[in-house]
């Protein structure tokens, strides 16, 4: 008889970096550095893109992350009890360990889809790998440089 194992866990959305008050004001003068530049070029589009994305770094930034649940099956792999993925849809999966929390990683077969990234409470780490590792090889690839530099940023 085949046994039947299955994991779920909560995490958060995305790994919240606190910004303090010199956080929003550096994006503010960077912004209006920009804006500077924008007004001497006499770039009009320029000039609405900054303001623009601005806007979106701040409400961006002031985002909290909202609290997901995970399934994790010999089946499939759900999120939230809407998006259901079957093992087959993936090429591979990864881990790292970042304290209470593990990013954990599934690569997608088709190469245009980005790759799902996962937080995992790091006490069931060994439970979802245990499960990934019967229908997929673990690679280990080097953290993506927009991942650096998100860190870097706090964003």
């Amino acid at each position: 008889m085949a046994e039947h194992r299955a994991v779920s866990w909560e995490a958060p959305e995305f790994e919240y970096r606190h910004k303090g008050v010199s956080w929003y004001w550096v994006t503010i003068l960077i912004a209006v550095s920009f804006m500077a530049v924008a007004v001497w070029q006499r770039n009009f589009l320029f000039g609405v893109f900054v303001v623009v994305a601005e806007v979106l770094v701040l409400a961006w930034g002031n985002r909290t992350p909202a609290t997901i649940s995970f399934a994790l099956s010999e089946k499939e792999f759900v999120i939230n009890n809407a998006e259901r993925f079957a093992w087959e849809e993936f090429m591979s999966f990864g881990a790292e360990e970042e304290g209470a929390f593990a990013m954990f990683t599934l690569r997608f077969r088709h190469r245009i889809r980005p790759s799902l990234r996962i937080l995992v409470p790091s006490n069931r780490l060994a439970a979802v790998k245990g499960i990934a590792a019967q229908k997929l090889p673990e690679v280990n690839e080097p953290r993506p440089f927009i991942e650096t530099l998100e860190e870097f940023l706090r964003f």
